[in-house]
């Protein structure tokens, strides 16, 4: 058993059959954006819209329409002292009439559920296998985006009883920082928390932080995959970050039609084996 000790919440491991991955799946697309600026009604083809908790929060009249394809996004770092605000904002959205959030967090799934709202796994899980997916299905998880490591091939053979995804678009993590790499000895001076760092080879890369509490460092190029990769999921999801609103409806445009991207791009990791 696997004890989450934090407000005396438990998780408790439970086994389950799994349906064989047996069959070619057409998936749906998602989009997570950063920040509400870059929604458009384009957007509701969607399955489901991710917006972080302080967007949704903040635009929850903007969003009443398509409240039902709103999946409210936790921190990637959620800390102690940081629980029980988001525990009382996702009760306060719930009231509201949303139903759905996502963590990549174990701990904020928890929350999630506390919240009584339905819960989604996010990348950060780790999920690399069935029998990661068992364990989450057994915590009533709804279903779960799965690691950004896994290859095409490996996706092809997990089994899941749930819906899984990937990242079909997006500048994706690479790392978390507590201590951001670009403060200052004064602190973060007149920083608006979106800037980029440079490595030796003269490649940015760029740093958004989140509200002082943790700093994301993405990768330099977006991965793109739509016009070669079919993946052997239920869902794709595009992971906006600091695209205007145009260019997210040019995007969302590409991943529909399958079509070739005029912009420098990765496959990422589908077509390697590391895991």
């Amino acid at each position: 058993d696997l004890e989450f000790n934090s407000t005396n919440r438990e998780i408790f491991d439970v086994s389950l059959e799994f349906k064989e991955n047996n069959k070619k799946k057409t998936p749906t697309i998602r989009a997570r954006f950063s920040e509400f600026r870059q929604y458009s009604p384009d957007f509701d083809c969607c399955e489901y819209l991710i917006f972080p908790i302080k967007e949704v929060l903040s635009h929850k009249e903007d969003l009443e329409e398509i409240k039902e394809k709103v999946i409210i996004e936790l921190p990637d770092l959620i800390y102690p002292f940081y629980e029980e605000k988001i525990l009382s904002n996702l009760q306060e959205l719930k009231s509201f009439g949303f139903k759905n959030a996502i963590s990549g967090n174990i701990g904020g799934i928890e929350i999630i559920k506390e919240a009584g709202l339905n819960a989604f796994g996010g990348h950060t899980l780790n999920i690399a296998n069935s029998e990661a997916i068992e364990f989450y299905e057994a915590q009533g998880v709804k279903d779960l985006t799965l690691s950004v490591e896994l290859s095409a091939k490996a996706i092809d053979n997990i089994n899941s009883n749930v819906k899984i995804g990937a990242y079909c678009y997006g500048n994706l993590p690479l790392m978390f920082f507590r201590n951001c790499p670009l403060k200052q000895k004064d602190g973060c001076g007149n920083c608006i928390g979106k800037r980029k760092i440079t490595d030796r080879k003269n490649i940015e890369f760029p740093i958004i932080c989140h509200d002082k509490m943790y700093s994301v460092l993405h990768n330099s190029v977006p991965l793109y995959i739509m016009d070669k990769i079919n993946l052997n999921c239920d869902f794709v999801t595009m992971y906006f970050t600091n695209e205007s609103k145009s260019e997210c409806n040019e995007i969302l445009k590409l991943c529909k039609n399958k079509q070739s991207a005029p912009f420098k791009k990765t496959a990422g990791l589908y077509l390697r084996e590391v895991l």
